[in-house]
């Protein structure tokens, strides 16, 4: 199966959706280190805040994948029923 080149803009978007899932991936990763840290000093409070924003940032990555895959699975599909 050969693969088609994407336009400039589809291009873009993709890269835009590929570095959200990095970004966000990261940042969950970040929080979720800073609430343990901050549990371990007794900072319960602060650590659930970090905790829910690291939460809150895998969502954020979890959509982005899902998104990926959707707009590879309705590319695909189309090239699979011909």
């Amino acid at each position: 199966m050969t693969e088609e080149k994407l336009s400039p803009e589809e291009e873009q978007k993709q890269l835009e959706v590929t570095m959200g899932l990095i970004i966000n991936g990261g940042n969950a990763k970040s929080f979720a280190f800073e609430a343990i840290r901050e549990a371990k000093k007794g900072h319960i409070d602060v650590a659930h805040e970090k905790l829910k924003a690291a939460d809150k940032a895998l969502v954020e990555a979890h959509n982005a994948q899902t998104d990926m895959l959707t707009k590879e699975a309705q590319a695909i599909m189309p090239k699979l029923l011909y």
